[in-house]
């Protein structure tokens, strides 16, 4: 609370002015001087100071008459005292001294009252300007005016609200999370200085700079290029990419420390990059890493990091895991057969069959390793599996499992199990309901239930019969089952054309069961050659938006470039289209794709990674569709997603997101000593904008 210090000097006196208003003030005179100085101050006590009498004044120390004072006053009128931030004391010959308490910024704000203002207008002398002298101060005076204090601009949707149906919520309990955090600033930061083409905004530098512990100079911010001169740029960088890895060991608690290079060793950690799926784009990241070497075999026993197009059982084996995986319970996931997950109640841990890994320990040379494959990832990847783990955790919590899923029957073998008289009986009901109304055609697509990918295997038809005679010949030649999925006869189109959304997510398994899952905020549209038509139902160009199908039509890369469009060209798209709508993707589309893929995280937590093997990672591709009512749907997640470059917007969009996939997932492991950046060419490939979010914590959502 702000005090006035009160003198011993008997010629000191305290008088309430009884012509002010009710506001009342304060008049402080010295009675020995000519001169006098009057404060007019907004403080209601004023009127409660007759009741301490002069003779008390003289024999009270200064402590004791505020004490006093705030005896008097009320809750009330000690707050806005507190508040007032205009006091302002002067020494007058050592005669009258001021509380030092007066200097001090309050944290409360004074409570601005209308009437109260108007009664107090104090004529207060404005400070003019410091005329610069010397040469450096006006040097100084111009960077100044030249930098930017203003905070960072928030991207605000300028859409008016949308009038479409929104079917999920997306959940915000992460977003203000350690890892989502650190992610923020580090893009602030970067933006601000490595990707910054006007003036600089010290204020801001400064704030984020002071949390990653970097030292800000004048020659960085005085100078035009001073964020990209390499002697600069490769300490800062340097310690942006440590904080994060910290952050990221810290959250799966695990022990962060830097290994050196011994004598003898050309390169730190060894990695292996198998065949397939553009395997130069991993090699190329990899090779900007200047402590890891490229080796010849492909063991997971003599590397550290190993990649792989698809998932290697026998590699997964050679990782340390929290619960031992029986001998006698083999996976097989070809196979339609339902797999016992195991009970880690029920299972002694020994050492005999798992490898206990501690955080705290610091690892020799060459011990850590990571693998880029998840065990038991077909709860996911399986379109069978995704549909009965979706099903089963929108069930539990109460939720309609087909709204935001294709009505879906999952068949065993052929027309002679149970489900596919289930399923005929629902078939006849849609038919009958669509001569009714005339509005569909009760079209269904078919499709393996397991180990398919890239449109293999799929057909697409409306009659019973044709359908009865697809399931009996597959059950006849594969030992794998089917789906039997509902059409989506009224998909959103793109100039009458077809299409689906690739979404790209980041699923890592760490220090034997700390699972986290991240979301990439960049994806792209893949549209079809051909107009959409039920009239034809065999031209899979028509209904099949891959890349794998679509690539061999005539028509490919006549529309958009190679059937590919990004997020803001679809934005434009529905601006033009459906303008009336004032729909924003970013707003009112992206967060609903994003709530479900949460959801099926959630749904496959405990399924997924079941023996909690020590380091584990994968990308994986998640594909919606959008129907004419703007509801989206889940069709299926890729574990090997296309990462093709076969037009500029994936030359840009698939380093990038590999690029940050291994920041967050490859390198919080093998951390190098420091000075990594020093001579290096790259420095600028090692420090972009990273677009993921954490939405999946095993600790929380588990």
């Amino acid at each position: 609370m702000n005090t006035i210090g009160m003198s011993k000097n008997p010629d000191l006196t305290l008088k309430h002015n009884e012509n002010s208003p009710k506001a009342e003030q304060l008049e402080l005179q010295r009675c020995t001087s000519e001169k006098k100085i009057k404060d007019h101050l907004r403080l209601d006590w004023a009127s409660k100071e007759g009741k301490i009498k002069k003779s008390e004044l003289l024999n009270l120390s200064k402590n004791c008459i505020v004490k006093k004072r705030d005896q008097l006053l009320t809750e009330e009128e000690k707050l806005k005292l507190s508040g007032i931030k205009d006091l302002k004391a002067r020494k007058l010959k050592g005669r009258i001294h001021a509380n030092k308490n007066i200097r001090r910024k309050t944290t409360l704000k004074p409570k601005k009252e209308p009437s109260r203002l108007a009664d107090y207008d104090p004529q207060k002398k404005e400070k003019k300007p410091r005329v610069p002298k010397t040469k450096r101060q006006r040097a100084r005076v111009e960077r100044r005016n030249t930098i930017t204090t203003k905070p960072l601009p928030k991207q605000e949707c300028t859409y008016d609200p949308c009038t479409i149906m929104i079917y999920k919520q997306d959940y915000t309990h992460l977003d203000d999370c350690l890892i989502n955090q650190v992610l923020r600033d580090y893009n602030s930061f970067v933006k601000l200085t490595f990707k910054n083409k006007s003036g600089y905004d010290l204020g801001n530098i400064k704030h984020y700079a002071k949390r990653f512990g970097i030292a800000i100079n004048q020659k960085m911010i005085q100078e035009e290029d001073g964020f990209k001169d390499k002697a600069i740029c490769a300490p800062i960088k340097e310690k942006l990419l440590n904080y994060i890895w910290k952050t990221m060991n810290d959250e799966n608690n695990m022990r962060t420390f830097h290994q050196k290079i011994k004598k003898g060793y050309s390169k730190l950690y060894k990695f292996f990059v198998g065949k397939g799926n553009n395997c130069e784009a991993i090699k190329s990241i990899m090779n900007k890493r200047p402590w890891w070497n490229h080796h010849t075999k492909n063991d997971l026993l003599e590397l550290n990091f190993l990649w792989t197009q698809w998932k290697v059982n026998s590699e997964l084996d050679k990782l340390p895991s929290k619960i031992p995986k029986p001998i006698k319970a083999e996976i097989i996931e070809d196979s339609g057969e339902e797999v016992e997950e195991p009970d880690s109640s029920k299972i002694m841990l020994s050492s005999k069959y798992c490898q206990k890994f501690d955080p705290e320990q610091n690892l020799p040379h060459g011990s850590q390793k990571v693998y880029n494959r998840i065990e038991c990832n077909f709860n996911l990847t399986n379109k069978k599996s995704l549909f009965m783990n979706m099903k089963q955790y929108y069930e539990s919590i109460g939720e309609e499992p087909f709204a935001l899923l294709p009505f879906t029957f999952h068949i065993k073998g052929g027309s002679i199990d149970p489900e596919f008289s289930n399923f005929a009986k629902y078939f006849y009901e849609q038919k009958e309901i669509a001569e009714k109304e005339k509005k569909t055609q009760n079209v269904w697509i078919i499709k393996p239930g397991e180990n398919s990918n890239r449109g293999g295997g799929i057909s697409v038809s409306n009659d019973f019969y044709e359908i009865k005679s697809l399931l009996d010949n597959f059950a006849m030649n594969s030992k794998r089952t089917c789906i039997i999925q509902k059409y989506i006869e009224k998909p959103l189109l793109i100039n009458k054309r077809k299409f689906d959304i690739r979404i790209f997510t980041l699923l890592t398994c760490y220090n034997q069961g700390y699972m986290k899952a991240y979301f990439y905020k960049e994806g792209y549209l893949r549209t079809s050659c051909k107009e959409f038509n039920l009239d034809d139902l065999d031209d899979n160009m028509i209904h099949l938006t891959n890349d794998a199908v679509q690539k061999h039509a005539e028509e490919y890369g006549k529309y958009e470039l190679a059937n590919k469009l990004s997020y803001e060209d679809f934005q434009k798209y529905l601006d033009t289209h459906h303008k009336d709508k004032s729909i924003c993707f970013y707003r009112d589309l992206l967060p609903q794709i994003r709530g479900i893929i949460t959801d099926s995280f959630r749904a496959v937590h405990g399924k997924v990674d079941p023996y909690m093997r020590e380091n584990t990672f994968e990308i994986l591709g998640y594909d919606f569709m959008i129907d004419e009512d703007f509801r989206p749907y889940l069709i299926e997640v890729n574990t090997n997603p296309c990462l093709d470059r076969c037009c500029p917007l994936l030359s840009r969009l698939i380093p990038s997101m590999l690029e940050n996939s291994f920041l967050l997932g490859v390198d919080p492991l093998f951390i190098p000593q420091s000075g990594f950046l020093e001579g290096r060419s790259m420095t600028n490939e090692l420090c972009k904008e990273n677009k993921y979010e954490l939405i999946f914590d095993s600790r929380i959502d588990g």
